[in-house]
Protein backbone atom coordinates (compact mmCIF):
# COMPACT_ATOMS: atom_id res chain seq x y z
CA UNK A 1 0.00 0.00 0.00
CA UNK A 2 1.00 3.45 -0.99
CA UNK A 3 1.20 6.72 1.64
CA UNK A 4 -1.66 9.48 0.75
CA UNK A 5 -0.25 13.24 0.47
CA UNK A 6 -2.82 15.53 -0.35
CA UNK A 7 -1.27 19.18 -0.12
CA UNK A 8 -2.92 21.66 2.19
CA UNK A 9 -4.73 24.45 0.05
CA UNK A 10 -6.92 27.80 1.64
CA UNK A 11 -9.97 26.39 2.57
CA UNK A 12 -8.32 22.14 2.89
CA UNK A 13 -6.08 20.39 5.13
CA UNK A 14 -3.06 19.03 4.48
CA UNK A 15 -3.27 14.98 4.45
CA UNK A 16 -0.11 12.76 5.41
CA UNK A 17 -0.75 9.70 6.01
CA UNK A 18 2.61 7.56 5.95
CA UNK A 19 2.42 3.51 5.72
CA UNK A 20 5.31 2.95 6.54
CA UNK A 21 6.15 5.25 9.68
CA UNK A 22 1.66 4.20 10.49
CA UNK A 23 1.42 7.63 11.27
CA UNK A 24 -1.43 9.68 9.88
CA UNK A 25 -1.85 13.65 9.81
CA UNK A 26 -4.42 15.84 9.15
CA UNK A 27 -3.60 19.50 9.41
CA UNK A 28 -5.26 23.42 8.78
CA UNK A 29 -8.58 24.48 7.89
CA UNK A 30 -11.22 22.53 6.54
CA UNK A 31 -14.24 24.04 4.59
CA UNK A 32 -14.11 22.60 0.96
CA UNK A 33 -17.03 23.67 -1.19
CA UNK A 34 -17.55 19.89 -1.69
CA UNK A 35 -16.24 18.05 1.12
CA UNK A 36 -17.44 14.44 0.49
CA UNK A 37 -15.75 14.45 -3.21
CA UNK A 38 -12.09 16.10 -1.24
CA UNK A 39 -12.15 13.68 1.10
CA UNK A 40 -13.14 10.65 -1.04
CA UNK A 41 -9.71 9.16 -1.78
CA UNK A 42 -9.14 10.08 1.80
CA UNK A 43 -12.21 7.60 3.01
CA UNK A 44 -11.06 5.09 0.59
CA UNK A 45 -7.68 5.20 1.64
CA UNK A 46 -8.30 4.94 6.00
CA UNK A 47 -10.64 1.72 4.65
CA UNK A 48 -7.97 -0.07 3.07
CA UNK A 49 -5.72 1.23 5.40
CA UNK A 50 -7.55 -0.19 8.11
CA UNK A 51 -7.40 -3.94 6.89
CA UNK A 52 -4.09 -4.29 8.62
CA UNK A 53 -3.96 -4.26 12.24
CA UNK A 54 -0.94 -5.32 13.23
CA UNK A 55 0.77 -2.78 13.51
CA UNK A 56 0.27 0.40 16.26
CA UNK A 57 -0.83 3.18 14.50
CA UNK A 58 -1.18 7.09 15.13
CA UNK A 59 -3.74 9.89 13.85
CA UNK A 60 -2.65 13.20 14.27
CA UNK A 61 -5.80 15.55 14.12
CA UNK A 62 -4.95 19.42 13.85
CA UNK A 63 -8.00 21.08 12.81
CA UNK A 64 -8.23 24.21 13.14
CA UNK A 65 -11.91 25.23 11.69
CA UNK A 66 -14.38 22.62 10.42
CA UNK A 67 -17.59 23.38 8.24
CA UNK A 68 -20.73 21.87 8.28
CA UNK A 69 -20.01 19.13 6.24
CA UNK A 70 -16.22 18.70 7.18
CA UNK A 71 -17.47 17.81 10.67
CA UNK A 72 -19.96 14.85 8.66
CA UNK A 73 -16.72 13.74 7.17
CA UNK A 74 -14.50 13.82 10.75
CA UNK A 75 -17.53 12.13 12.56
CA UNK A 76 -17.07 9.54 9.79
CA UNK A 77 -13.52 9.27 9.89
CA UNK A 78 -13.91 8.91 13.67
CA UNK A 79 -16.51 6.21 13.56
CA UNK A 80 -13.63 4.21 11.12
CA UNK A 81 -11.07 4.74 14.44
CA UNK A 82 -13.46 2.83 16.39
CA UNK A 83 -14.74 0.27 14.31
CA UNK A 84 -10.98 -0.53 13.88
CA UNK A 85 -10.16 -0.38 17.52
CA UNK A 86 -13.31 -2.49 18.52
CA UNK A 87 -11.84 -5.24 15.92
CA UNK A 88 -8.55 -5.01 18.19
CA UNK A 89 -6.31 -2.28 15.77
CA UNK A 90 -4.22 -0.37 17.57
CA UNK A 91 -4.28 3.37 17.27
CA UNK A 92 -3.93 6.52 19.57
CA UNK A 93 -5.51 9.64 18.21
CA UNK A 94 -4.00 13.05 19.07
CA UNK A 95 -6.80 16.19 18.87
CA UNK A 96 -5.04 19.52 18.71
CA UNK A 97 -6.50 21.59 19.61
CA UNK A 98 -5.67 25.50 20.08
CA UNK A 99 -4.88 26.68 23.72
CA UNK A 100 -6.63 29.89 24.05
CA UNK A 101 -9.89 29.18 22.56
CA UNK A 102 -11.93 27.09 25.59
CA UNK A 103 -14.46 26.30 22.28
CA UNK A 104 -11.63 24.46 20.36
CA UNK A 105 -10.85 22.15 23.39
CA UNK A 106 -15.13 21.47 23.98
CA UNK A 107 -15.50 20.57 20.06
CA UNK A 108 -12.67 18.20 20.40
CA UNK A 109 -14.60 16.76 23.83
CA UNK A 110 -17.78 16.88 21.79
CA UNK A 111 -16.79 14.77 19.15
CA UNK A 112 -14.87 12.41 21.09
CA UNK A 113 -16.94 11.75 23.85
CA UNK A 114 -18.94 8.59 23.16
CA UNK A 115 -15.75 7.07 21.43
CA UNK A 116 -13.51 4.40 23.73
CA UNK A 117 -10.33 4.30 21.84
CA UNK A 118 -7.22 5.81 23.03
CA UNK A 119 -7.20 9.46 22.50
CA UNK A 120 -5.58 12.57 24.06
CA UNK A 121 -6.43 16.42 23.98
CA UNK A 122 -3.16 18.52 23.25
CA UNK A 123 -3.43 22.23 23.38
CA UNK A 124 -1.01 24.05 20.91
CA UNK A 125 -0.46 27.81 20.39
CA UNK A 126 -1.87 29.11 17.24
CA UNK A 127 0.97 30.83 15.30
Amino acid sequence: MKSLFIKKTKSTPEIDFNYKKKLLRMTGESFPENARHFYKDTLIWISEYFQDKTKDNIFDLKITYLNTSSCKIVTEILEMIQDFHDSKGKINLNWYYEEDDEASKDNGEIFLEDHTFPYVLIPFLDE
